[in-house]
């Protein structure tokens, strides 16, 4: 089941999205659940269900789509993003990790097509991976996982709900997690770069405001490897 939320404190405009959607999901013969909101205090109370996309209106009645944004980043209540507006220019400076592009009203189809296949795509692309913290048995999706940390024997993961001491070390990982869009940046640290915010010239800046240091060893590449995963994001939503 795809949910896609739809939040414009317009009617009208709510009743057109809904319309596009409709028609795409019975082209594509995909399972669906469509949740509006009338302003963003409605969407921020909101307890169902993860909304796979938010169609998101940048100009609302009271709390704005982009502190929408803000807060979305920080929860886990939405996972892809794409901005409703007639002002361009408001958007392309407040994208967040999220934000997957924008669309001008009224919207057409063809755009909405184009955000709603890349949201499935990429959440079919979100890897489930299990693992053993002592007798538990645990799975998490990837990206639930913000970085691992090296512990002897062991590894520290860190997620959304906290962190677990898992077992085997932080190199059987880092092998178990070569196909994932992870990256080494220390001895101690594996990184998702889905949840990087800010690449600095020695720490790497996290969705969940951790700052964890860049080992000397590890810096070039690892950099790379983040400019190389961005070029992947942009080419895949172009």
């Amino acid at each position: 089941m795809f949910y896609i939320g739809i939040c414009d404190d317009e009617e009208i405009q709510r009743r057109h999205v809904r319309k596009l959607c409709e028609q795409f999901f019975a082209e594509c013969a995909q399972l669906y659940v469509c949740v509006e909101f009338t302003s963003g205090e409605e969407l921020l109370q909101y307890t169902g269900e993860r909304l796979h996309l938010l169609l998101l209106d940048v100009e609302l009645g009271g709390i704005s789509g982009i502190e929408v944004m803000h807060y979305a980043e920080e929860a886990d209540w939405v996972w892809r993003i794409v901005f409703i507006s007639n002002h361009e220019d408001r958007v392309w400076n407040s994208f967040g990790i999220k934000t997957l592009g924008f669309v001008k009203k009224p919207v057409e189809y063809v755009q909405l097509e184009k955000w709603v296949k890349i949201a499935i795509r990429e959440n079919q692309e979100n890897l489930v991976y299990e693992y053993t913290a002592g007798r538990e048995k645990y799975r998490n999706t990837l990206e639930e996982i913000y970085y691992l940390e090296s512990s002897g024997n062991y590894t520290y993961l860190y997620e959304i709900n906290g962190k677990k001491l898992i077992n085997e070390n932080l190199k059987y990982w880092q092998k178990k997690m070569e196909s994932a869009p992870i990256v080494r940046i220390h001895k101690s640290f594996l990184v998702n770069m889905q949840h990087v915010k800010a690449w600095e010239s020695d720490m790497v800046l996290l969705s969940n405001g951790i700052a964890l240091p860049q080992g000397r060893q590890y810096k070039r590449g690892a950099r790379e490897a983040y400019l190389a995963f961005v070029k992947r994001q942009v080419k895949g939503r172009i």
